[in-house]
């Protein structure tokens, strides 16, 4: 099912049949499945309550149009962008009341062989870690095992989360972590 979705919800973008700009809850398949562009700058297919991203852009149109507005300098247009790969999505409404006194941080952190991050279990500080360099080995309270993650892999780590890194291999590895964290 998700691979037809992906499929038309490509199709509906490259003909222009589905304007990206435009929201008509239009049910292409009239079985649940359709696609939404509310957003300007994602597109996403819905098959009942289970929403896809199929399609992002790199900017938004309304952040654009507002620099525009404030004739900013720079083009106006974005070229030479290969691809956008969402690598997921994870929901913040559990997370925390209020964004206020919160930072979204961004952190490089390099394994030597053999280096170990603690256990630890994640309570208000969702976070990505996207393998940067190397593999390491999560061990995930709740998984059948411990998982390999290589360079270009991710894992999301929410509230709940119960878990411990190890860099099991001969090299060193990076791992990019970022993460919404209280302001200090």
């Amino acid at each position: 099912m998700r691979y037809l979705l992906r499929f038309a919800a490509m199709l509906f973008l490259v003909t222009g049949a589905v304007p990206v700009n435009a929201h008509d809850g239009e049910n292409i398949r009239g079985d649940g499945v359709w696609i939404d562009t509310s957003t300007g700058s994602t597109v996403i297919a819905h098959a009942g309550d289970v929403p896809l991203v199929l399609a992002q852009a790199v900017v938004p149109e309304a952040e654009k149009a507002a620099a525009q507005k404030m004739m900013a300098e720079g083009p106006d247009k974005t070229s030479g962008i290969a691809g956008v790969n969402t690598l997921g999505t994870a929901a913040l409404d559990d997370e925390f009341d209020s964004p206020a006194g919160l930072v979204l941080r961004a952190r490089e952190i390099i394994f030597e062989p053999g280096g170990i991050v603690a256990v630890h279990q994640h309570e208000g500080r969702p976070g990505v870690a996207f393998i940067i360099e190397g593999a390491l080995t999560e061990h995930r309270a709740g998984m059948d095992g411990p998982v390999v993650k290589k360079a270009g892999d991710v894992a999301f780590e929410q509230t709940g989360v119960t878990h411990w890194w190890k860099n099991d291999s001969g090299a060193v590895a990076r791992a990019l972590v970022v993460d919404i964290v209280p302001a200090k």
